[in-house]
């Protein structure tokens, strides 16, 4: 019983204690149905703007996001 408890509550703390990288601008590819370049930068702590540049069909696409 110990066991099973163990196995179950470190790996619950390991996750919740994982955090992700600290980055003001941060750049991408994107694959799948339309392939493309990603870049997202942080105006502050939560506003970014992105901007997207994919193809398909012999064809581009440009988006801002805000």
């Amino acid at each position: 019983m110990k066991k099973l408890l163990f196995t179950i509550i470190v790996p619950l703390f390991l996750i919740l204690s994982a955090g992700a990288q600290d980055y003001n601008t941060g750049i991408g590819f994107r694959g799948g149905l339309s392939n493309g370049l990603t870049i997202k930068h942080f105006i502050s702590y939560n506003s970014a703007i992105e901007g997207l540049l994919s193809t398909r069909w012999r064809g581009f696409h440009i988006t801002g996001l805000y």
